[in-house]
């Protein structure tokens, strides 16, 4: 039996039973890749804020490095990018239980709630991803600026 991963457009129509299971496997292998992407947000933000700073109290001192434009933009956006994974992790739960929701009453022929949460977390999930590049770069310019190598041109 074929499954969805093959590339063939001639893949037999599968029986129900095989279709969910299918979709079951496909759900929870997004869900997964989901959960990975906010992870990284979530991670390399908090990991890149302590390693800046930790920079900054090793070496912010005798560099006069503390007013950097570049450090502060990326501090805002990695600040921001974590809060959002955050969210998005609860508003992508969320989204799950009412998808529940509405599946259970798509079975007893009721209206559907909405699901705002799923509408949020598919436009805010990019956007963090975004941001938490966008505030990298700018700790990458923060650190050429203030490279040793920098540094040493500038006195």
């Amino acid at each position: 039996m074929k499954t969805a991963d093959a590339n063939s457009g001639n893949t037999p129509k599968l029986t129900e039973q095989q279709y969910f299971d299918e979709r079951k496997l496909l759900l929870e292998a997004r869900q997964r890749g989901y959960q990975r992407a906010e992870q990284i947000i979530t991670g390399g933000s908090t990991g890149a804020l302590v390693l800046s700073s930790t920079f900054l109290r090793n070496f912010g001192s005798e560099a006069g490095l503390l007013a950097s434009e570049w450090l502060v933009s990326a501090w805002v956006l990695l600040l921001i990018a974590l809060f959002l994974s955050l969210l998005l992790n609860y508003t992508s739960a969320k989204s799950f239980n009412v998808e529940i929701l509405r599946m259970d009453a798509r079975q007893h022929d009721e209206k559907l709630p909405a699901n705002p949460a799923a509408t949020f977390t598919q436009w805010c999930g990019p956007f963090a991803a975004l941001l938490f590049v966008v505030g990298i770069a700018a700790l990458a310019c923060f650190a050429y600026e203030n490279a040793p190598f920098q540094l040493q041109q500038q006195r």
